[in-house]
């Protein structure tokens, strides 16, 4: 088999007394031209550190897991308002409730999509407010809703008011998101636009994210 055990983006999880007895023989993927990323080779117990917090049996070795991707320096959004007068409001509902899938590919797809570049504008970046890493996770609230589970494992308090969060090319709303997380401090937030089945895109921005850049499997598990 290739990978037994892998842990990654994860936070106050016990994982233990687990045994491995399989045979790792998949092979190592050359890297990635445009991004130099190789995949791990192969074994049971496989932990990124960086973005895994919890309790872990002693077999795991700490590794690189998936792509560590930072967002490109000019960034652009789509306008909701003028995806819906190009598509019609009822049409472009659909797809921001997720009703057909991959929220860009929907949007190609429909009537009057190829002109869709008519709606992108660009967006101003707004710079990290804090130096004090905020750890994401993600639960499902929902059939097209997500909870975005903040920690701020600094010693200082977060400025939130500049978050921003960008889903599938969309500044959406994080329902619920404080003014500031206080020092080793949690909070939560629901975004329930443009979730779809599928693998959806989250960028973040206004504070130091980690992940910065969130693809995710929808529904959560």
């Amino acid at each position: 088999m290739g990978y037994g055990f892998p842990v990654m983006g994860v936070e106050d999880w016990t994982v233990m007394d687990n045994v491995d007895l399989s045979t790792h023989v998949a092979t190592r993927s050359e890297p990635l031209s445009c991004i130099d990323f190789a995949q791990p080779a192969t074994s049971g117990f496989q932990i990124d550190l960086t973005r895994s917090w919890g309790t872990f049996q002693e077999e795991y070795q700490g590794t690189q897991l998936g792509l560590l991707l930072e967002p490109f320096d000019e960034q652009y959004v789509f306008s909701p308002s003028c995806l819906s007068d190009l598509l019609g409001a009822d049409a472009f509902n659909e797809i921001k409730n997720g009703e057909h899938g991959s929220v860009l590919y929907a949007l190609e797809e429909a009537d009057g999509g190829r002109f869709m570049e008519r709606c992108i504008t660009p967006f101003e970046i707004p710079d990290d407010t804090s130096d004090a890493l905020v750890n994401l996770t993600l639960e499902a609230c929902g059939s097209s809703c997500v909870t975005l589970k903040l920690h701020n494992t600094g010693s200082d308090a977060v400025d939130m008011s500049a978050a921003a969060f960008l889903l599938e090319n969309f500044l959406v709303d994080c329902v619920g998101l404080p003014q500031t997380i206080p020092a080793d401090g949690k909070a939560t937030c629901q975004i329930h636009d443009y979730i779809y089945e599928g693998a959806p895109l989250l960028l973040s921005y206004g504070f130091k994210a980690s992940p910065r850049v969130f693809v995710f499997g929808f529904p959560l598990d």
